[in-house]
């Protein structure tokens, strides 16, 4: 495996001879930022979020090891793991799983798209508590 390579597709590959995307890295990426391109001029047909806690309850984060033997070439960390399963993922938000481009079509989640979900997720949680706190001041004020 090179260092380095690039494919007449223009994608690089770092760690990895076949990269199938713009840019592939076997291995971690440490950073101090990564920015994703957001905005508005670049983007049509916005809509809010729908359902955005009923979609975060059906998620499940899972610990996990990687499987390094199997999967020499990913690089893998031998560190235990968090996150999710794409699978699971892409049964409830497909917006966020990707499919590599090879025969394995291996998956992958964009978890920095998760932070719109979790975001909408915890406004639908602080409505709900904001009623119940009404609520609960309107059972007081009945007792007196």
């Amino acid at each position: 495996v090179s260092i380095l390579t690039t494919t007449a597709q223009n994608n690089v590959g770092i760690g990895t001879n076949s990269p199938t995307v713009s840019l592939q890295v076997a291995g971690d990426i440490i950073a101090n930022s990564i920015a994703g391109s957001s905005d508005v001029r670049f983007k049509t047909n916005i809509f809010p979020i729908e359902n955005s806690l009923e979609k975060v309850l059906q998620l499940r984060g899972v610990t996990f090891d990687w499987k390094i033997k199997e999967f020499p070439s990913r690089k893998f960390s031998n560190k235990k793991a968090m996150g999710f399963i794409a699978q699971e993922v892409e049964k409830v938000v497909p917006e966020v799983v990707q499919n590599e481009n090879n025969a394995e079509a291996y998956k992958s989640v964009q978890y920095d798209k998760m932070v719109a979900l979790l975001v909408e997720a915890i406004k639908e949680q602080q409505q709900q508590i904001e009623q119940l706190k009404k609520e609960i001041i309107q059972l007081k004020e009945n007792k007196k």
